[in-house]
C-alpha cells in the first residue's frame, strides 16, 4: 500500500513538473508569436515546419494552414524565401515533397523555395538553419508549436519571430497538446545533451 502511494505521489509531482515546464515555455515565448502579418518585421527567410501531409486522402489541416500562412507572408512581402522543413521517407508521400508541390501549385515560384528534407524534428530544422548561417527567421506553425520552436531558436541564438497559422479544434487538438507537453520535455533533454557536447569539446 505504501509503495502504491509513493508511486501515486511521484506521478503527481512529475505531472505537475511537466505542466509547469510547459507553461514556462509558453510564457517565455509568447511575445515573439504573432497572429497578424502587420506585426511582423520583414526578413529574408520563413521556416515552415512540417508535419504529416495527409490524413487519409485529405490534406492534414495543420500542414495546410501552415502553408497558407507562409503564402500570406510572401504576398505581404514579409519574406523572400520559404524554407520547407520536414521528414523525407523514400517511397512515401513525404512531408517536404508534398509541401513543395502545394507551393508550386499555388503560384509560388521555385526560386522562392528551399527544401530541408532532413528536418525530422523541430530541433533539427532550426539547427540546420543555424548551420546554414541564417541568423533571422520567421517561423510558421500553429501557436502551441511556435512557442517551443521560438524557445529552441533563442537558445541557439537565432533572431526569430513566429507567425501563428490557423489552429485546428476538436479531438485531434487535445491529442496534440498532450504530445506537445512531452515534446517540451524532450526539448529539455536536447538542450542538456547540447550542453554536454559543448563541455566535452572544451576538455
Amino acid at each position: 500500500m505504501h509503495g502504491l502511494m509513493a508511486l501515486f505521489w511521484m506521478a503527481l509531482v512529475g505531472a505537475l513538473w511537466v505542466e509547469c515546464w510547459y507553461r514556462w515555455i509558453s510564457w517565455m515565448s509568447r511575445k515573439y508569436c504573432v497572429k497578424r502579418v502587420a506585426d511582423l518585421e520583414p526578413c529574408t527567410h520563413a521556416l515552415v515546419l512540417g508535419t504529416r501531409a495527409r490524413v487519409g486522402r485529405k490534406w492534414n489541416p495543420y500542414l495546410l494552414y501552415r502553408l497558407q500562412a507562409a503564402w500570406t507572408l510572401l504576398q505581404a512581402r514579409k519574406v523572400e524565401t520559404l524554407i520547407l522543413s520536414g521528414s523525407h521517407v523514400s517511397g512515401q508521400a513525404d512531408q517536404t515533397t508534398s509541401m513543395k508541390t502545394w507551393c508550386l501549385e499555388n503560384g509560388i515560384s521555385l526560386h522562392q523555395i528551399r527544401v530541408d528534407a532532413h528536418g525530422n524534428r523541430t530541433w533539427q530544422s532550426l539547427q540546420h538553419c543555424r548551420e546554414a548561417g541564417i541568423p533571422h527567421l520567421i517561423i510558421v506553425s500553429q501557436h502551441f508549436h511556435n512557442e517551443r520552436a521560438v524557445y529552441i531558436a533563442r537558445y541557439m541564438r537565432l533572431r526569430v519571430q513566429a507567425f501563428d497559422a490557423a489552429d485546428v479544434h476538436g479531438r485531434i487538438q487535445c491529442r496534440l497538446l498532450l504530445r506537445e507537453r512531452l515534446a517540451r520535455v524532450r526539448m529539455l533533454m536536447d538542450m542538456a545533451m547540447d550542453q554536454c557536447k559543448k563541455y566535452c569539446s572544451k576538455i
